[in-house]
C-alpha cells in the first residue's frame, strides 16, 4: 500500500538520475507517493530491521520518477518527539477498541489513528532493539514517564492517509508492553505518534557492516538517485528534467 505525501520546497535542488541526467526541483509544493517495505528482516533474537522507502514523483511533463531511501528502524526512535513539528509533544495512548475519550479533541485524534491503522497500513511489525541500560523520560498522555532501555524490543506499525490523500506525515503505532513505566511498574501502550515524511528521504543511511555482520546507519547519508518508470502522473511545473548537471 502507498500514501500520498506533499512537501514545501525552497530554492533549487538537483538530483542525479541513473540515465546521466538530473531531476531539478524548484520552490513550491511538490506532491508524490511513498511506499514502505522491508529491505532486511533481521533474523537475530534482538532484531533491528532495515526499511526501504520508495518515493515516486511526476515532472512537468507528467513523467514518473522514482528513488529509494534505506534506513534502520532507529530512525523512528530518533524522531519519537519532533520539536520542530507544530503540535503536542506527547505520545498518544491508544485505549482498548471500545473505549472512548471524553475530550472531543482526544476522541477525534483516536478516530484518526484508528482509521489510519485499519485502512491505510503501510508496514507492520517493524522491529528495533536496544540494551544500552540508559534511562529516558517520555511524555505519555500529559504525564512524564521514566523508562529504561534494557532488553527493549520495539514493534512498530506505520500507516499513511491513502494514495489520493496527501499529507506531510505518517502515523506510527508502538505495540503494547514495549515500554515499561518504572514508577508504576506497568507496561505502556499501545501508543501512537506522528512522523514527518521528510525524514525518510533525508536519511538514506543504511549500509551493511561486513565486520559486524549487520546493517547500520552510516553517519553520511547517500545521495538520492532517481530512475524513470512506466506510467504517468499529474504534471508539476517545479519538477523538470535537465539533460546535464550543468544544463
Amino acid at each position: 500500500m502507498s500514501t500520498g505525501v506533499w512537501f514545501d520546497t525552497c530554492g533549487v535542488a538537483r538530483y542525479a538520475t541513473d540515465d546521466a541526467r538530473s531531476l531539478e526541483v524548484s520552490a513550491g509544493q511538490v506532491r508524490g507517493v511513498m511506499s514502505l517495505l522491508f529491505e532486511y528482516r533481521d533474523p537475530v533474537e534482538q532484531p533491528t530491521d532495515v526499511i526501504a522507502c520508495e518515493f515516486r514523483i511526476a515532472d512537468r511533463a507528467g513523467r514518473l520518477w522514482t528513488t529509494t531511501s534505506r534506513f534502520t528502524t532507529e530512525l523512528f526512535v530518533t524522531h519519537l518527539f519532533d520539536f520542530a513539528r507544530d503540535g503536542v509533544m506527547d505520545l498518544f495512548r491508544l485505549p482498548p477498541t471500545r473505549r472512548r475519550y471524553r475530550d472531543p479533541c482526544e476522541q477525534h485524534t483516536l478516530k484518526s489513528y484508528q482509521d489510519a491503522f485499519q485502512n491505510h497500513l503501510l508496514l507492520a511489525d517493524a522491529r528495533f532493539f536496544s540494551d544500552d541500560r540508559g534511562y529516558r523520560h517520555l511524555v505519555v498522555a500529559r504525564r512524564l514517564v521514566r523508562i529504561k532501555f534494557k532488553y527493549m524490543h520495539l514493534h512498530l506499525d506505520i500507516a499513511g492517509s491513502g494514495e489520493n490523500s496527501f499529507a506531510d506525515w505518517v502515523s506510527v503505532r508502538i505495540a503494547n508492553h514495549c515500554f515499561w513505566d518504572e514508577e508504576r511498574d506497568v507496561p505502556l501502550g499501545p501508543l501512537a505518534f506522528d512522523f514527518r515524511c521528510v525524514h525518510f528521504l533525508r536519511n538514506n543511511t543504511a549500509v551493511w557492516d561486513a565486520d559486524e555482520k549487520r546493517w547500520r546507519d552510516h553517519p553520511f547519508p547517500r545521495p538520492l538517485v532517481f530512475s524513470p518508470m512506466d506510467g504517468g502522473g499529474t504534471p508539476q511545473d517545479n519538477v523538470r528534467v535537465v539533460e546535464s548537471l550543468n544544463g
